[in-house]
């Protein structure tokens, strides 16, 4: 019952366009009334009826709607009393309407049932429903021939009446449906529009309180006019014709750049969307603050196509700074691991890397092999120390110098000294002070030189025991390389690996030894990453599962030799003779080989990668051993090793005798 009343009676509220659209059916209605006036006396007249009673019974039926639509202000009111007028003008005309024609007449109410749908109102066919029932059920009991032309039953009346509930069942089915859907639709759309700005204020105090910058972008780079408010702030809050890559540009003048030439390529789609997507600009530097930039297709086709691209701006400012703390936490702790581990070598490193910075600190006045060399060297120890990120900048620094031909630029290395600041304070921490002016001594020495004095030995054995105190024992430096080998190893994916020490009590001037035993890293890096293979491999040739490296010191003839031997795979000759020719060097004969070995920018990789492969390793570590007067001999087997030694005159590095 409840839903019954619902549905029959409207809503109170009445729309602007619910009262425009009664009123001109309502006047429409009251028109087509008038009309009938004339009509209605014609068919008395014709009937005999009474032409007179006819005028006059319809223009005082008409009295009603026409007091209701002048006067009235209310619209579904007169609407309603359309509704009983429309059928007492039936009843009228049934009446005037007496003869052959006269149940004919009865269509008038059925026609009029199915019109009065357009007020919209259910009300108005529920009350010209009623009006004809009372009239059809009075007029009949009352004067019969009113209403039928024949001596008609009740049961015939009750037809007729079934007809009307039916009809009006229907026609209160249009009149709900035509208000719902036509009359009501200011109704919805304006609740739907209060919904739409319900959800434009939520998404509005979004915008306004995200961290991201959100966008939309056109595909000419447009922006839309919403946006976030961190991306008004990031990107300005103007006119929307300025391109995305235009308002980058203010901020990150590369990165706009690149961005530009990227949502070309996006556009014009000549890669999968995937692929130049990957390609835009993931990072914006605005200010003290980086941003992350993710691009989001939205209407996406399938080809790969776009409408719209989502732009999600996130400061991770503090986060990159947080994971640099934490790395260079790491970093700091692996550095005390290391130093702990190996505290000649690793200061060796130190005192080395400085020297490096402050000879690299001028780079135009240093020629281009130098600088290569030495930061080849430096970025190779680096990342034999545990050094990654200084290594990897190093690395960085390396690839681009290579790939734009050009020197070292005061600005790459402004660059490169920023991250070698970042460490620098945490090494001299670990290295600490030292005492400057002292000499450390071992326990066996001072018991040596104790002896010699006791027994009253010649003055020149004497000297040379004093000699050999200031000097460094190699095995302390081989012993280090050693430890520098073992981390090397674990960079390269060797398993395991064996390295044995043979110092053969050979002392040697640090200072002027330093260059070499710091570049000497180069040769064991190459016997690493190319000589020695991996355990697999040595099974399969036939070899013991863990390679060996011999790190050997001897005084041989009035030389000191320094050597690196491995078992791996030993030097491929012919791909050493391309590489050769490929470079426009004389290999005529072995020793041209050799040479070519040692060349500048020559190297049988065909990738270099962050510990080989750029052909100045070698090149440095024999100009290392140059400076101390040594040369270089090389020794190789296919499938059996490498041997490389470095000779040096003994009485020129005052070594100990053998």
């Amino acid at each position: 019952m409840k839903f019954a009343l619902s549905y029959l009676l409207l809503p109170n509220v009445q729309t602007n366009f619910e009262d425009q659209h009664l009123f001109r059916m309502n006047r429409v209605a009251l028109v087509f009334f008038w009309c009938n006036l004339p009509l209605f006396a014609a068919v008395a007249w014709w009937n005999e009826t009474g032409l007179l009673s006819a005028l006059l019974l319809t223009a005082l039926t008409l009295f009603g709607s026409t007091v209701s639509t002048l006067v009235w202000k209310s619209s579904r009111t007169t609407s309603v009393i359309h509704g009983i007028t429309a059928m007492c003008m039936g009843g009228l005309l049934v009446h005037f309407g007496q003869g052959p024609m006269q149940i004919e007449m009865h269509f008038y109410f059925f026609s009029l049932l199915a019109v009065l749908s357009i007020f919209g109102n259910p009300m108005v066919i529920v009350a010209a429903a009623v009006t004809v029932t009372l009239h059809h059920t009075v007029i009949f009991a009352i004067i019969p021939d009113s209403v039928f032309n024949y001596e008609a039953s009740w049961w015939v009346v009750a037809v007729h009446a079934a007809f009307v509930v039916v009809e009006s069942a229907a026609a209160v089915f249009l009149a709900r449906s035509y208000f719902d859907n036509v009359i009501g639709l200011e109704r919805i759309v304006a609740e739907r529009t209060s919904e739409l700005d319900r959800a434009n204020q939520s998404m509005r105090l979004v915008l306004e309180n995200v961290s991201e910058g959100l966008v939309t972008v056109d595909r000419d780079g447009r922006l839309a006019r919403e946006r976030s408010a961190k991306a008004s702030e990031w990107l300005g809050g103007d006119s929307t014709a300025t391109p995305l890559a235009e308002r980058i540009r203010r901020v990150d003048a590369a990165a706009g750049e690149w961005l530009e030439l990227g949502w070309q390529d996006l556009v014009d789609g000549i890669m999968p969307m995937s692929v130049t997507l990957d390609q835009l600009p993931k990072c914006v530097v605005n200010g003290d603050q980086l941003l992350k930039m993710s691009y989001i297709p939205i209407g996406e086709t399938k080809d790969g196509d776009f409408e719209r691209m989502l732009v999600v701006m996130s400061d991770v400012s503090a986060e990159m700074a947080r994971k640099k703390s934490e790395s260079q936490q790491r970093q700091l702790l692996a550095l005390i691991e290391t130093f702990n581990e190996d505290r000649v070598g690793f200061q060796a490193f130190y005192d080395d890397a400085s020297a490096a910075m402050q000879m690299l600190a001028e780079p135009g006045t240093q020629s281009q092999e130098n600088v290569l060399r030495w930061l080849h060297t430096l970025k190779g120890n680096a990342l034999s120390y545990n050094m990654e990120q200084f290594g990897y900048a190093i690395h960085g620094l390396e690839t681009r110098l290579a790939e734009e031909c050009r020197p070292m630029s005061m600005a790459d290395f402004q660059e490169l000294d920023g991250h070698w600041n970042g460490i620098r304070d945490g090494l001299a921490m670990i290295v600490g002070v030292r005492a400057e002016g002292f000499i450390q001594i071992s326990s066996e020495r001072a018991i040596e030189l104790e002896r010699a004095v006791s027994d009253n030995r010649d003055s020149g054995e004497v000297l040379d025991i004093l000699r050999t105190i200031a000097f460094q024992p190699a095995t302390v430096r081989l012993n280090s390389i050693a430890q520098q080998a073992k981390r090397i190893a674990s960079l390269v994916g060797l398993d395991d690996l064996r390295v044995v020490v043979e110092d053969n009590d050979i002392h040697l001037p640090p200072a002027a030894w330093a260059p070499f035993w710091s570049s000497l890293g180069h040769v064991i890096r190459n016997a690493l990453d190319h000589g020695i293979e991996s355990g697999s491999e040595r099974l399969d040739a036939g070899k013991p599962r863990v390679g060996t490296l011999t790190l050997r010191s001897e005084a041989v003839a009035g030389f000191v030799n320094i050597s690196v031997a491995d078992d791996g795979r030993g030097i491929d000759w012919q791909a050493v003779r391309a590489k050769a020719v490929q470079a426009g060097l004389s290999v005529d004969e072995h020793n041209d080989l050799i040479e070519a070995l040692f060349h500048d920018g020559l190297s049988t990789c065909e990738k270099a990668t962050e510990l080989s492969g750029r052909g100045v390793g070698l090149s440095a570590v024999r100009q290392a051993c140059l400076d101390c007067g040594g040369v270089v001999h090389v020794t190789t087997s296919l499938n059996e090793g490498t041997t490389i030694t470095f000779q040096f005159p003994q009485p020129q590095l005052g070594a100990a005798a053998a």
